[in-house]
């Protein structure tokens, strides 16, 4: 958690820095949330088929709302890791908001314990051996909670005066191409800003990291205004089979290029994979993994052309040593080149048969 009190107590014991101790019955593992005076806790018999909500006075500990809230006939069965209870609530402008998954959604008084509307709708299978576990949050007027099982994900938003559907919205993977297994999350939205307004984040399996990989492709595919160590048009003339060309031709070249950052350790190039582009080293340090003496690239220097114009399979690793900032040509783009211009595919040619010792 945070906050911003001073001398705070580093160590406990059971009679050290204890203002004081209440017991909860049953199990939950949900954690406490505060509102004033108020703190709010779930919690649930051990086989699910009852579920609470707590009040308990900050000051002294005591429980001044014990409030049995749904009653479950057939709860399915979780880890003894887990409970019933774990969803933690949310609190606030007088009210509580309590989760138990697709055991039941609850809106509670925090002035007097009265269950001002409920929900038991909200269905998903939780897995057997699983359980609940996502919490909700509040979001302008409205609960906001995550609905990931095995069958169904989506995320909904709950008027928070009374309970009725404000918008849901499917998962936008189509999680029927995974295993059953890896269907199941946990997590539960969060706000951050972006530009003058917020957006609002779920994280779901598998879903965030590969979107979050597209869009970096994207991006590096893009061709944005770089802090390059050497110009383009400089590194292109470098390459001997187009060191003759004019300004205008070497200009073309240098649109087609995409920058790509790569990371220390990345491998930029596979022994044994196809030739999918040639490279530019802008910035930083790659290493050539051929043989017993490996050759070391950096800025200015170029390579992956003999497996375009051969169209043979890479004959060495190609793995980055620093952070590094690359250009690429695309094969496609490098072929292109090639029949469209003849006196460049015939210079290109006649260069890598020399760099070959082709008689």
């Amino acid at each position: 958690g945070h906050t911003d009190a001073t001398n705070l107590p580093l160590h406990w014991t059971e009679k050290k820095n204890i203002a004081w101790k209440t017991a909860i019955h049953d199990r939950g593992f949900s954690s406490p949330v505060i509102w004033g005076k108020q703190i709010w806790l779930t919690t649930a018999t051990e086989d699910g088929k009852k579920l609470f909500a707590v009040f308990v006075d900050k000051d002294n500990g005591k429980v001044l709302h014990d409030l049995h809230l749904f009653n479950v006939a057939k709860p399915q069965r979780i880890t003894r890791e887990n409970t019933y209870a774990s969803p933690t609530p949310v609190v606030g402008r007088g009210r509580v908001f309590v989760h138990f998954g697709t055991y039941g959604t609850a809106c509670v008084d925090t002035t007097n314990g009265k269950v001002l509307w409920q929900r038991r709708d909200l269905n998903c299978d939780h897995e057997a051996g699983a359980g609940p576990a996502s919490s909700p949050m509040l979001v302008g007027n409205s609960m906001v909670v995550h609905v990931d099982g095995r069958d169904v994900q989506y995320i909904i938003a709950l008027d928070i005066a009374t309970g009725k559907t404000v918008w849901k919205t499917p998962r936008s993977l189509d999680y029927s191409k995974f295993p059953v297994r890896d269907r199941k999350a946990y997590c539960m939205p969060m706000l951050v800003p972006r530009g003058e307004g917020q957006q609002l984040i779920s994280p779901d399996v598998y879903g965030n990291l590969i979107q979050d990989l597209d869009s970096r492709a994207r991006d590096f595919e893009t061709m944005p205004e770089l802090d390059l160590g050497l110009k383009p048009e400089i590194m292109v003339a470098k390459v001997p089979f187009f060191a003759d060309l004019d300004q205008a031709r070497i200009r073309q070249i240098v649109a087609l290029l995409r920058p790509r950052l790569v990371l220390p350790g990345e491998k930029v190039i596979t022994k044994g994979s196809t030739g999918d582009a040639m490279y530019f080293v802008s910035t930083g340090a790659l290493e050539v993994e051929i043989g017993d003496a490996p050759i070391r690239l950096g800025s200015g220097d170029f390579f992956g052309e003999i497996a375009l114009v051969r169209d043979m399979p890479r004959n060495a690793d190609v793995v980055a040593l620093s952070y590094c900032q690359i250009l690429m040509l695309s094969a496609r783009e490098f072929r292109n080149l090639m029949e469209s211009q003849s006196d460049l595919k015939a210079t290109i040619e006649r260069v890598v048969a020399e760099r070959l010792g082709d008689s």
